[in-house]
């Protein structure tokens, strides 16, 4: 029994797991002229550089490879019931080679293999059947750790399985394992598991493969860096991290420096410190523009009177502009590094001035500056135009705008006014008017007066007169002035007397109440005293009459004198109600009150 179980054993274990019928042969090998896969649409350059051939095999079966001799294939994939081989111009022959099939050796290609040409080779194979066994599976857990972390991991070279950390069931067995990660050196090895339902883990140390690079530019910093010809958005000074190992070129850019470039050779874990002198393309130049004059550089405004800045080398047309001066313009060259000190000098444009005037010594401000008094001449004052003013008391003021020609004498005569028009006011209108004693009619009126004091009379019927002093003045042409009527003029009168009044019965009361409460208070203490007296008893007896008879007079007269002073209070307000305010001039349209102190 023991035997046949063996038996039956050895049996299953024997018999194929593959029932194939033996042979592999090619129906048909044909050019395809009309198809552009190998030109156009999958193009493959072989190892001379010339664009390889596409052999398209036909076929239902899988697992075949390909061997074509000394020149070899250049690639072949699989694709859905065909091969695609890709192999040089000039092939002669190709070996067919499957693990159930067989071999078919060395066939040789009955047309020639052409550049880019596509051509179609239909097989002829037998069948292969595949029978499948269950089978238990051994697996051991495998885990793989890393620093630092998402590193990526590969078994046998070419089966990614994803980034550490991370942990896969694998069969047991013996597997290649590499660990790579950008910027540091793949660690890669063997593990055998053995262990079934057991783990193992790898754990990963990666070597940088990295430098860093302190990077400074002279004479300046703030030059833009560039590693390896593309922008680090960094400028100098910096630090430069995660430079990947090997030859770097370093760039730095800057405005008035030329470029500069080095190669660096970066060694992993290392920091480079790198220094690196720029040379300039600029020259400075400092630019003084005499009569605080505007500097032009190549017709660009830039400063006024003084300029220091960098100029690139090449020619410049420097200028000083200044209005009424003549322009002073120069040509330079610059060259880098060496710096110029140019002084401009504008010269003015002048003229000559004569001013007189009618009559003379009138005080002369050309633009509010007093210069003298006429006549007067002025030599070498800029062209254009001026603001004159010519000032004599007793005479209007005189302002012009007056012209000084580019190299001529130019003559002004002036007569100045000693008086004006005025305009003379009153209120209410219709008074008689006299100026300095002379009748000159009713207001409102207007006449020539000279300037200074005057002395003016207006009178109107149930008014009081006018009679005052007033300035002419220049530029003041309106005099107004108020008359006070009759009824005003009685109402401050008895304003006044009934203001005094008031005072004199306020002084009144304020005496009175006094004495009443002195002689009351005598005949308190005289009443107090006299019981107890002997010798003094009949004068303070008549003292005590007397006080008893002046103290509630006084009173009495204190009264009288309250009385009198809210009257006369009363009276004085009325008074004010009927007054009125007397107006003098003190200028063009306006008016000095005088206001009776009423308090």
């Amino acid at each position: 029994m023991k035997q046949l179980i063996l038996l039956v054993i050895a049996i299953i274990f024997l018999l194929p797991l593959s029932k194939a019928q033996n042979g592999i042969s090619v129906a048909s090998f044909k050019e395809l002229p009309m198809d552009m896969t190998a030109r156009v649409t999958s193009p493959v350059i072989d190892q001379n550089g010339d664009v390889s051939a596409l052999i398209r095999v036909v076929t239902t079966q899988t697992g075949f490879k390909w061997e074509a001799g000394i020149l070899s294939i250049v690639k072949a994939e699989h694709k859905t019931g065909e091969y695609w081989l890709y192999v040089p111009y000039g092939s002669k022959k190709l070996t067919i080679m499957h693990p159930k099939l067989g071999v078919l050796r060395n066939y040789f290609y009955p047309v020639p293999i052409k550049k880019a040409t596509v051509y179609e080779m239909i097989l002829t194979t037998g069948t292969v059947e595949t029978i499948i066994h269950d089978a238990e599976i051994q697996t051991q857990y495998l885990i793989f750790k890393s620093e630092p972390a998402q590193a990526d991991v590969y078994i046998d070279d070419t089966i990614y399985i994803g980034q550490t950390p991370l942990d896969k069931e694998f069969p047991l067995g013996e597997y290649n394992y590499r660990i790579s990660k950008s910027l540091y050196l793949t660690e890669a090895g063997k593990i055998v598991l053995d262990e079934a339902d057991g783990r193992k883990e790898i754990n990963a140390v990666l070597t940088p493969d990295f430098g860093s690079i302190s990077l400074s530019s002279l004479p300046e910093s703030g030059a833009e860096v560039f590693l390896d010809d593309k922008t680090t958005g960094k400028y100098t000074p910096c630090v430069l991290e995660e430079v990947p190992s090997g030859t770097h070129f370093i760039s730095l850019r800057k405005q008035w420096y030329i470029p500069k470039k080095e190669s660096v050779q970066i060694v992993a874990g290392q920091n480079l410190e790198l220094r690196l002198q720029m040379k300039e393309a600029f020259a400075n130049i400092s630019i003084n523009a005499e009569n605080d004059a505007d500097i032009y550089i190549n017709d660009q405004y830039k400063a006024k009177a003084n300029w220091n800045g960098r100029l690139e080398p090449g020619l410049y047309t420097l200028e000083a502009r200044k209005k009424q001066y003549r322009t002073d313009s120069r040509k330079i060259q610059v060259i880098s590094g060496e710096p110029q000190n140019i002084t401009l000098s504008p010269t003015p444009i002048t003229g000559d001035l004569k001013i007189a005037s009618d009559p003379f010594d009138a005080e002369v401000f050309i633009n509010g500056e007093k210069k003298g008094k006429t006549p007067l001449t002025l030599r070498d004052l800029l062209i254009g135009d001026y603001s004159l003013e010519l000032r004599k008391e007793l005479h209007a003021n005189l302002k012009k705008t007056i012209t000084v020609k580019e190299g001529e004498m130019t003559r002004y005569d002036f007569e100045m006014s000693n008086g004006q028009e005025v305009s003379i006011v009153s209120t209410p209108s219709g008074a008689e008017l006299s100026i300095d004693g002379k009748p000159k009619g009713r207001t409102s009126k207007k006449l020539s007066l000279s300037y200074g004091e005057h002395r003016i009379r207006l009178s109107k019927e149930n008014y009081n007169v006018l009679d005052t002093r007033f300035d002419v003045q220049p530029g003041k042409s309106n005099y107004s002035f108020k008359l006070i009527s009759d009824k005003q003029a009685l109402a401050q009168y008895n304003f006044k007397k009934y203001r005094r009044a008031k005072y004199i019965w306020m002084g009144v009361t304020a005496a009175s109440a006094g004495a009443a409460a002195y002689f009351y208070l005598e005949t308190q203490k005289d009443y107090d005293a006299y019981p107890d007296a002997t010798q003094d008893a009949t004068n303070l007896h008549e003292n005590i009459d007397r006080n008893s008879k002046i103290w509630p007079a006084a009173a009495g007269v204190a009264g009288a004198g309250l009385v009198m002073t809210i009257i006369k209070s009363i009276q004085q307000k009325k008074a004010r109600k009927q007054m009125n305010i007397a107006v003098v001039p003190v200028g063009d349209g306006a008016v000095f009150c005088l206001q009776i102190p009423i308090n």
